[in-house]
């Protein structure tokens, strides 16, 4: 297990036994496995569900009904959305520079091309021929970045307004029409369609989905078996994080909705890395993302995943 797991709460769930053998190092990711498994389950069992497709036991209708009520809101950077639009330039900065070092490598073994195309103005496109399913991708606030660095990028949302919404802003910009396509779609539909990917992030929604596991695991089963990544990012469940995003947030400065996050639905690095490790991936990178009240800009720690964090796991060829 990456060495940045043991971070946040309920480490006794997750700590790696060193030093006792592969047998027991084996056996020791089994159970770790299984109690993330098992916490994850009690998430999608004891969280308030409306009319739940069964073709999508992860959508949350309460959720969707939220965030349909506030799709409007999606580009407005004083709105609801406010702290993602802050938070976007660290976080595709980031997700850019993972892919690059693990994808676009020469000794990776994904077949990308690593050509460079150009935008008709002379300027390289880095991501050029590097396919992104964006899950849960709102209005498109990380989905259209991605396109715009080349990478032929589907947004899906269960959210049929946002999916609107996020249609509409990407007509502003001709450039992106052969690159970006969004859908009014669960994760379970296109895995149905046996649909593949080089790159599947899941952003700031593993905590409003019913049935978490299973919602990752659909994810993962996404991410192409010729070599990809996967790439999550959600809130811990710390005191911290409490403080930070309901009573902060939500309750004193409500610069996002009250009722936005519920505490007990965050999930820890080690519960999340132990089900991603789970289903056959590799940990590669897990970093903390932190704001600066002076600044206003988010900024990246390897150190602290106390709040926010964003982990990358990567399938590797068998």
């Amino acid at each position: 297990m990456h060495p940045k797991l043991h971070g946040g709460s309920r480490q006794s769930d997750v700590e790696d036994l060193h030093g006792q053998g592969e047998g027991r190092r084996g056996k020791d990711k089994m159970i770790r496995s299984w109690v993330a498994w098992r916490h994850l389950r009690s998430l999608g069992q004891n969280v308030r569900r409306c009319s739940s497709s069964p073709q999508s036991p992860s959508v949350d209708a309460a959720e969707i009904l939220k965030f349909n009520a506030l799709s409007a809101k999606w580009w407005n950077t004083q709105g609801h959305a406010a702290f993602l639009h802050r938070m976007n330039p660290a976080r595709v900065a980031f997700i850019r520079s993972v892919i690059e070092s693990l994808l676009l490598r020469k000794d990776a073994p994904l077949a990308v091309l690593t050509d460079r195309e150009e935008d008709g103005s002379g300027t390289c496109l880095p991501l050029h021929s590097v396919s992104v399913l964006d899950v849960g991708c709102g209005g498109g606030l990380v989905a259209e970045p991605l396109a715009r660095l080349g990478a032929k990028v589907t947004g899906i949302d269960g959210a049929g307004d946002a999916v609107r919404v996020a249609n509409e802003h990407a007509k502003m910009e001709a450039s992106l029409r052969s690159r970006l396509e969004y859908r009014h779609a669960t994760v379970e539909q296109l895995v149905q369609e046996q649909r593949a990917f080089d790159v599947v992030t899941a952003l700031e929604i593993v905590e409003h989905v019913n049935q978490p596991r299973e919602f990752v695991a659909s994810c993962a089963a996404l991410v192409s078996k010729k070599g990809g990544l996967l790439v999550l990012s959600t809130i811990n469940r710390t005191p911290l994080s409490y403080a930070a995003t309901i009573l902060g947030a939500e309750k004193l400065t409500r610069i996002i909705p009250s009722g936005t996050h519920d505490w007990n639905r965050y999930i820890t690095p080690g519960e999340l890395g132990a089900v991603v490790e789970g289903l056959g991936f590799t940990v590669e990178r897990v970093v903390g993302l932190h704001f600066n009240p002076l600044s206003g800009v988010f900024f990246l720690s390897e150190r602290n995943l106390d709040i926010n964090y964003i982990m990358v796991a990567a399938w590797h060829p068998r």
